[in-house]
């Protein structure tokens, strides 16, 4: 005979919704940092007749071999979630649990009912003795402990070191980290990131995001991301490349070399394969070296939904079935898919109104008849579905190549992270520096040639250092010109004001020529490729920030019209500028520009 059990439970925090959600709809997380008895398990995800996925798993517990299901679970954003194991062997043959957030004066309740399922004696007996009250309140325990356990939640470090790390080890972090400090890369970090290292939970620490600590931390990307490539070289950390999958953003195919990133990757969660893309879906993540903190293998919940966080709802439609959501998300550009396999569709909220949803089989169809303030979803199919809305936009999080390219410790500490040879990478927003001198044949016709070059090699270092203080790098040189490249444009700006400042202390020095500089920038999309100096960039961005070069007189900084319009304006406004238009090589149109006079 079938029997079922529910039990509930209720915690208030004093905190609001939004942060407490980010902690307890962790799970993987929570679990791993509890002492509430848990432990990963192995699993293997399994397409089902209809494409969703299921994680078919396997965990001994004491003299019980349990095997079980689970499905992806149901979530709205900071309202509730919910997860449910099917059970293939052992005493019970279902557990869920579903949680519900409500926030009132700043505080938040969670109420937390359990349901159990179960039709053998074993079960029963188990059940009398309290066993199903006790594992519900495990989950109990995790969640005021994982509270209680972070000074802020803001930042992933707990109170406490609540796991072991040898003497030794530590030792050994402190001179690495104590070394890295000496250096340009260190900017203060180390002694944050060496706490981070040593107590964070091993969840936190599987996959570390340069620009998410650093948005967590509140300091600067360029700062966390030449920190963690330091600490590769000191090996502290170690690094990988993954190709993340375009739905779960989940990170797959991990290699440790560039070079050996493929082209596509199969995502088992989705039952999907998905292309290499250099620009979106390419990312370098961290994590500590064997030495320092071996991490456990295994999960402990098929899909926590602070681990999705673009997924803002997720939730299963019976056929024949009409569900109106409201959800709480900023207005944005927003997927529509489902879990199961089958069409998409890209829907616009302005805050307001979404557009009506029609789910029929395996088509995802978009119904602007039932638009309105809540997301209204019909299934007129004859199969349940799995609808979903995430974000349709891929995290700024991501480290990718675009904009390791410019970081000087990238170049410096990872030569051998290089493309394939036939490898070319398309790279997003870059601000590209072009400077020559004015002026130079004359310079080696009056001084000779090797006094010239020699002259003209240490102008080389006298920009490498201004570019570099500024977070760029030096792609190459050409003759007497210095091609750079910068994350953005106001940096690379900064360089050029201060290489035309301080030209004139340059000169000062011994009694010889004075060099005059002209530069020209421009900002743009670009593709990369191998090259003996590491890697070269190459497309119309180049040749534009080339030829405004090739306008500028001494002393001159010439810009691109977007970036004088841009947020460079009024910073330009400072300075004596001058509007002019030229045609200019390689380009149609006449090409308009903004002469800077240093």
């Amino acid at each position: 005979m079938e029997k079922t059990l529910e039990i509930a439970h209720e915690l208030t925090f004093d905190r609001p919704v939004e942060e407490v959600w980010t902690l307890l709809s962790d799970s993987q997380r929570m679990h791993v940092i509890s002492s509430a008895g848990f432990s990963p398990y192995e699993a293997e995800d399994v397409v089902t007749a209809d494409g969703s996925i299921e994680r078919a798993a396997v965990k001994s517990i004491g003299p019980f071999k349990l095997r079980w299901r689970e499905r992806m679970g149901e979530w709205a954003v900071h309202e509730y979630f919910s997860q449910a194991r099917l059970f293939e062997s052992g005493p019970f043959q279902e557990l869920t649990v579903h949680a519900y957030f409500d926030e009132s004066d700043g505080k938040t309740t969670i109420k937390a009912l359990f349901f159990a399922k179960w039709s053998g004696l074993l079960g029963s007996a188990l059940a009398r003795l309290g066993v199903l009250h006790w594992m519900t309140r495990q989950p109990v325990i995790a969640m005021r402990k994982t509270m209680a356990e972070y000074e802020n939640l803001r930042l992933p470090v707990p109170r406490s070191e609540l796991h072991t790390v040898s003497g030794r080890a530590k030792q050994r972090l402190a001179q690495a980290m104590k070394e890295i400090e000496k250096g340009p890369f260190g900017q203060g970090l180390t002694e944050p990131l060496s706490n981070f290292l040593l107590k964070a939970d091993p969840h936190s620490l599987r996959r570390i995001r340069p620009l998410k600590l650093a948005g967590a931390w509140a300091v600067p990307e360029q700062h966390m991301i030449e920190l963690c490539i330091a600490a590769h070289k000191a090996g502290v950390l170690s690094m990988r490349w993954a190709i993340i999958c375009p739905r779960c953003r989940d990170g797959k195919a991990d290699t440790e070399n560039l070079a050996d990133v493929p082209s596509g990757a199969h995502c088992t969660s989705c039952n999907v394969d998905f292309d290499r893309d250099f620009v979106n879906n390419v990312e370098l993540v961290f994590s500590p070296s064997a030495w320092l903190r071996a991490l456990p293998s295994g999960s402990f919940c098929m899909m926590a939904p602070a681990n999705v966080p673009h997924i803002k709802w997720q939730e299963v439609i019976p056929p024949g079935q009409v569900v109106d959501k409201e959800l709480d998300v900023p207005q944005g550009q927003y997927r529509i898919r489902t879990v199961e396999a089958g069409s998409e569709i890209i829907a616009d909220y302005d805050g307001r109104s979404w557009v009506g949803v029609t789910l029929n089989g395996e088509a995802v169809q978009s119904d602007p008849a039932r638009s309105g303030r809540l997301i209204s979803v019909r299934n007129v199919g004859t199969d349940p579905r799995t609808i979903v809305v995430e974000n349709a936009n891929f995290s700024r999080n991501r480290l990718t190549i675009g904009r390791l390219a410019t970081v000087p410790a990238f170049r410096d500490f990872c030569p051998d992270q290089l493309l394939g040879a036939k490898q070319t990478a398309g790279i997003g927003q870059v601000a590209i520096l072009f400077s020559d001198l004015e002026k130079s044949t004359s310079l080696y016709e009056s001084i000779g040639d090797a006094s010239a070059y020699a002259l003209v090699v240490e102008h080389f270092d006298f920009v490498e250092t201004r570019v570099r203080r500024h977070g760029g790098i030096i792609v190459k040189t050409i003759g007497d010109a210095v091609m750079a490249a910068f994350s953005d444009s106001e940096a690379a700006l900064n360089a050029a004001l201060d290489i035309q400042n301080e030209i004139g202390e340059f000169n000062a020095r011994d009694d010889r020529p004075a060099l005059s500089l002209k530069i020209g920038i421009h900002e743009g999309t670009c593709v990369a490729m191998r090259s003996e100096q590491g890697l070269d960039f190459f497309g119309g961005t180049i040749n534009m920030a080339a030829r405004l070069q090739s306008k500028a007189a001494g002393k001159e900084i010439v810009l691109s019209a977007d970036l004088a319009r841009s947020d460079l304006r009024t910073k330009i406004a400072q300075y004596d500028t001058k509007w002019d238009k030229a045609s200019l090589s390689g380009f149609e149109k006449p090409v308009e520009f903004v002469r800077l006079h240093c």
